[in-house]
């Protein structure tokens, strides 16, 4: 399966400006019901990573202009994950991203793949 397949959206702090992408949301692998979001540790733009304490409970752009979900609607990780690649046809994210304790995926994006 590739990242493409789960409906992938960049996303950002909302105070950021629009070209940011600090992090990415996408459908879980497993149920594709619920997105997922990680945060990068270096992002695709030249915008500092978000600051996970601060943003707790702030409302986020996910890369739809009519949509800003409350970050209670998607399982984000409490922690920077390290980014390769700059687009989702190449991205690779490590660690692992675990949403196993929501009941939810826990595998590798390698170059775009989900595995």
């Amino acid at each position: 399966m590739r990242l493409t397949d789960l409906e992938p959206r960049w996303c950002r702090d909302f105070d950021a400006p629009e070209h940011a992408r600090q992090g990415l949301t996408f459908l879980c692998p497993c149920c594709k019901t619920t997105r997922l979001g990680v945060w990068f540790d270096v992002p695709v733009s030249d915008h500092p990573p978000i600051d996970i304490a601060k943003e707790r409970g702030a409302r986020l752009d996910c890369d739809r202009p009519d949509h800003q979900p409350e970050l209670a609607e998607v399982h984000f990780g409490g922690k920077h994950w390290h980014r390769t690649g700059d687009s989702f046809e190449t991205l690779s994210l490590t660690p692992s991203i675990d949403c196993s304790h929501f009941g939810h995926w826990h595998g590798f994006l390698t170059a775009g793949a989900i595995v």
